[in-house]
């Protein structure tokens, strides 16, 4: 496992939506159909994940992604919302994560932020 954890004071993220990694390798023939293969057992699980926080969660969820893993590069545990088990997460390296504004924009302390989350559970 990997030594950073989801920071406590952030809620677990809801799942909305995935894409799953393909496992098998296709190769072109010369001469008739392509041949695939399974490449390997162990494949990544894109998910996309989204979750409403006061500002200064906000604040803690992006020193966690710029500071702590390095702007998304180091792996980090947390929990599977289907199945409750620990694994080993990253973020994605395209898209990492969006933020909207919903309410209290003046003022920090009073701002509710939608955040669209962008990662990948490692095997």
């Amino acid at each position: 496992m990997a030594s950073i954890d989801w920071p406590s004071s952030i809620p677990i993220p809801t799942p909305v939506g995935g894409k799953p990694e393909s496992g098998a390798l296709r190769t072109q023939m010369d001469v008739g159909p392509a041949k695939v293969r399974r490449r390997t057992t162990a494949t990544a699980r894109p998910m996309q994940f989204t979750m409403q926080i006061p500002g200064d969660k906000f604040e803690t969820f992006k020193t966690f992604y710029h500071t702590t893993t390095l702007e998304g590069s180091l792996a980090f545990n947390m929990d599977d919302p289907q199945d409750d088990v620990e694994y080993e997460w990253r973020f994605l390296t395209e898209e990492t994560y969006d933020w909207n504004i919903v309410s209290g924009a003046s003022n920090p302390n009073d701002r509710i932020v939608d955040v669209t989350v962008y990662m990948e559970r490692l095997p």
